[in-house]
Formats: C-alpha cells, structure tokens, sequence
C-alpha cells in the first residue's frame, strides 16, 4: 500500500469541504443543549470516539444507543454519520430527532443521500458515493461492490480526522481563535 498516496486522497477529500460548512458545524455544537451523534456499523465507532472526545472536551455529548443516553430534544444537536446516507435505522433517528426539533447535520459520502432531505446541515466527504433520488437501495455488480467499499474505507478515514479537525475548532485556542481562521492547514 502506498501510504503517501492514501493519505494524499485522504488530505483531497477533507480540502473539499468548504470552511463555511465548518464553521456552521462548530458553531452549531457549541450553540447545542446537548450534542447526539450517531451512526451505524464503522461510522458508529468514529460517531462514538467523537463523542468520547466532545465528552472530555467538556460538552454534554452522547452517542445514539448508548443505554444513558437521552432522546434529542429541541436546542439539541444531531450529528448523523453515514456513508452512503441511506441507513435505515439512522434515517429512523434524524427522522425522530426533526419531530423533536432537534437540528441535523449529516456528514456523509453520498451527494443525493435520502438522509440528506431531513438534515438542515450536510457535509459530504467525498461526494464520491453514486446515488439516485429515486433510488433507496443501489444495486450494484462485483467489482463496483469492491470499489464501493474502498470509498467507504476513504469516508471513515476522512471522517475521522474531520471530526478531530471540528474538536481543534472547539478549543479556545484552535483555529477560530486564531488570526488565521480560514487556514486548515
């Protein structure tokens, strides 16, 4: 495996989100009662590392699922991590947490995820994942089954430094407090 080459991918997918869409996400978290994140399969482990993060930071985070965890209310933040966008039982929770009237911000690979109609934020990395509006499953044949799951690897990686990068975000002395606000480097 080239790792200079991986990496170089990685460093693409998070330069594609706009600061703007980080600002709205930092922001949001620290404006939140209370901050939900959640997400299936490996996406729940980097949702939950997130949280375990946020926690120490500080926040009132939880991680959808665990057994403490309250339900989103309103003033709460929910911060979905999907991939493809159309896990159903992660469509389930925006779908509760909106009638709540908790706010949404999807972080996912797919431009058209179904889950993306329910968020008032999305934030796509990369917005590589094919998708149709029409369709809630996508078909696919073997080799694309093999590249799917590559870009979903790239995804989870991504999104697990993004989210690292959001945390600096929220530190008195990270990025938004510098003098240098819009440079991520």
């Amino acid at each position: 495996m080239d790792i200079e080459g991986y990496l170089g991918r990685v460093t693409r997918v998070l330069k594609a989100v706009e600061d703007k869409e980080i600002h709205l996400l930092v922001q949001g978290l620290k404006d939140a009662r209370s901050v939900h994140v959640a997400g299936a399969g490996r996406s729940g482990t980097i949702a939950r590392f997130f949280v375990a993060g946020l926690v120490r930071d500080g926040l009132r985070a939880f991680a959808h699922g665990d057994a403490s965890a309250p339900a989103p209310a309103a003033g709460d933040l929910l911060l979905v991590c999907s991939a493809s966008g159309r896990t159903p039982e992660m469509h389930c929770v925006a779908e509760e947490a909106v009638a709540a009237g908790t706010r949404v911000v999807l972080l996912t690979a797919a431009a058209l995820a179904p889950l993306g109609r329910l968020a008032h934020q999305k934030i796509l990395l990369p917005p590589l994942l094919p998708a149709t509006p029409t369709s809630p499953i996508l078909v696919v044949t073997p080799p694309e089954r093999e590249l799917l799951g590559h870009l979903r690897e790239l995804f989870e990686h991504a999104a697990l430094v993004f989210l690292e990068h959001v945390r600096a975000w929220l530190q008195p002395t990270g990025p938004a407090a510098s003098s240098h606000s819009g440079d991520r480097s």
